[in-house]
């Protein structure tokens, strides 16, 4: 990659200026055969202001925590990863696919390494049925267009893919800007959200007897943990606008990382608390998020950080994480005990590694020894994992699946896509779970996914 402009403070920028940065980038991208990646200033607008412009194709909106908020749209390149390789298949499509850009940064805006944006499903075939057949085993994409709200302004990137020699796709490059910076002026309204017919949860009766299977198995000695998880299906009159819902949902659950990421038809929406690990450079955080209590429970922080049945629960995934991560760390930070982590409907057991990789290791390689931890799969993994393929009704897709970004560097956030569903037409797909360990019971556990489904359940609007 050839190095970007030095930025400098933000300022406005109008269609023509915009237009004359951008059609130079271009310029010398197309002499070059490359992909011209180009960053410009744009005006402050809602991030929906942006996925309105193009309701087709790939797109995300991506919110963590205490970072400003980006929205994507369309694919100038994309990546398909599939089979027990799609891991490892990233890294190499990274690395060929970012050697091939070059970045112009306007003198107005701050730099960024470009990023793709996607993940993998649960488990390899697992998304080939409704409502995951966009989706397959694993996906990224470099978006044509990305709008991000920055402290110091809006700001706008371009990716033009000019490796084909063609010179009308400047034309094109110019069409889109114009549309793209009028979207971002004039936002549309949202839609008032629709009436929900009906929102159809499994029975209850098959659920407790899963439930009970796991606990036998595990007083078997065949397994010590599996994550059990339902699905609820909701029904609306007209179309969600699953960016209008993922809006609702950041407002209310801004402790988490939210997204929604669209391939395809469907839409997958999440606010998980869960990240899997970040990596910046050599340096890599990741989370143990297992163990569960209502956040209205009185006292609720000392008993969750008192049960016995919740600690068991946690141990594992503090335990598989230190495993994985152990190996490829030159030093690695484990606190001797969890903390309480807050949301505002559910506390969960929390505990952060920290550490320093040793040179080389990738961020696909990281997603491929530590998914799935026993916070989303089980103990011992393969067991577990090959009693969710058996006995649970419904594929999960990408629920439970790592999704996040990759860069330009390296670098990388990959979250867990927990408190999540499927938003397509006027149908909506929702998933939750939790742990099944000794001492669970059907009741209990039924209450606290019904707790983890509250909060698409409230995004969109149904009871």
């Amino acid at each position: 990659m050839s190095a970007p402009l030095v930025s400098a403070p933000a300022g406005a920028v109008g269609l023509a200026d915009a237009g004359r940065f951008l059609d130079a980038a271009l310029a010398r991208g197309l002499e070059r055969r490359e992909i011209a990646i180009v960053r410009l200033p744009a005006p402050l607008a809602p991030l929906t202001a942006l996925t309105a412009a193009a309701r087709r194709g790939a797109a995300i909106t991506w919110r963590a925590p205490d970072e400003p908020p980006l929205v994507a749209i369309g694919a100038c390149a994309s990546i398909h990863l599939a089979g027990p390789d799609r891991f490892a298949a990233l890294e190499p499509a990274r690395g060929a696919l970012f050697a091939a850009t070059a970045s112009t940064t306007h003198p107005a805006v701050g730099d960024r390494a470009p990023r793709l944006f996607g993940g993998w499903a649960f488990a390899p075939g697992g998304a080939d049925r409704e409502p995951w057949e966009s989706f397959g085993d694993g996906r990224f994409f470099l978006p044509r267009w990305t709008y991000e709200r920055t402290p110091r302004g809006g700001v706008l990137t371009a990716a033009v893919d000019l490796r084909d020699g063609w010179a009308g796709r400047r034309g094109l490059a110019h069409a889109e800007l114009a549309t793209v910076l009028d979207a971002l002026a004039r936002p549309r309204p949202e839609p008032p959200p629709p009436r929900i017919l009906s929102v159809r949860h499994p029975e209850r009766d098959p659920y407790a007897a899963r439930v009970r299977a796991i606990t036998a198995a595990i007083a078997e000695g065949e397994l010590s943990k599996v994550v059990a998880a339902r699905r609820a299906f909701v029904a609306a009159e007209v179309d969600l606008d699953p960016w209008s819902v993922l809006r609702t949902l950041s407002a209310r659950y801004p402790e988490t990382w939210r997204f929604g990421l669209r391939f395809g038809s469907g839409t997958l929406l999440a606010a998980t608390p869960e990240r899997l690990f970040s990596k910046r450079g050599r340096r890599v955080e990741a989370d143990a998020l297992a163990g569960s209590i209502a956040a209205s429970d009185d006292d609720g922080e000392a008993r969750l950080a008192a049960s016995a049945k919740d600690l068991r629960e946690h141990r594992p995934v503090v335990e598989h994480l230190l495993a994985r991560l152990a190996p490829v760390c030159e030093d690695l930070d484990v606190p001797s005990q969890p903390s309480v982590r807050r949301l505002p409907n559910v506390l969960h057991l929390h505990t952060r590694l920290a550490g320093t990789l040793a040179p080389g290791v990738d961020a696909a390689s990281l997603v491929a020894r530590l998914h799935p931890t026993p916070a989303v799969g089980g103990v011992p993994a393969d067991a577990a994992n090959a009693w969710i393929a058996a006995h649970e009704p419904h594929p999960r897709g990408w629920y439970g699946g790592p999704v996040g970004w990759v860069d330009a560097n390296g670098d990388a956030e990959i979250t867990v896509a927990l408190r999540a569903g499927v938003v397509r037409g006027a149908a909506a797909w929702l998933w939750a779970g939790g742990g099944i360990v000794e001492g669970s019971e059907p009741d209990a556990e039924w209450s606290e996914s019904a707790l983890k489904l509250r909060p698409l359940l409230d995004a969109i609007g149904a009871e």
